[in-house]
């Protein structure tokens, strides 16, 4: 009879132990896939940064996500004594094409508008902010059609 009760001491610890460590993997396994989801998707990297001639706007670009390929995902801050004015994320359509930071021109054309120029392999987008009003405009051209409108000229 002891020994009965003493094996089932035993086999209520050793489930207890088992309940245990299936709680702490559970978890190691939930913290491991949220930091990789976040990798993936949501880390922001500086591809590049501008100041405005007066030095109180500026452009910061960074690249959203790490693929296996490069991430076609970035953010634009436009920030005016270094506080955000606004923000907004772009998909690019590159497809087995390197966004690093040659891509991007920033001009500041008067202190209150800058103009970002995205020149890649197909396409050329073009995004332009004014501080004033925190109007953003957007235009994406193929690149064949850039180059004609630019010989037109």
């Amino acid at each position: 009879m002891n020994n009965l009760n003493s094996e089932k001491l035993i086999q209520e610890e050793i489930r207890a132990v088992k309940k245990q460590t299936h709680k702490v993997l559970g978890f190691g396994f939930l913290v491991i896939l949220f930091f990789l989801i976040y990798w993936i998707y949501f880390e922001e990297s500086l591809l590049v940064e501008s100041k405005s001639p007066d030095d109180d706007k500026e452009v910061i670009i960074n690249k959203v996500g790490n693929w296996i390929t490069d991430s076609g995902t970035i953010k634009i801050y436009f920030k005016e004594n270094g506080r955000t004015r606004n923000t907004k994320k772009i998909e690019l359509e590159i497809f087995r094409e390197s966004n690093h930071k040659g891509k991007y021109n920033i001009v500041w054309s008067v202190d209150n508008h800058v103009s970002i120029a995205m020149v890649f392999e197909k396409f050329i987008q073009s995004v332009d902010y004014n501080f004033s009003t925190n109007d953003i405009e957007i235009e994406k051209l193929d690149k064949t059609a850039a180059i004609s409108l630019i010989k037109r000229n």
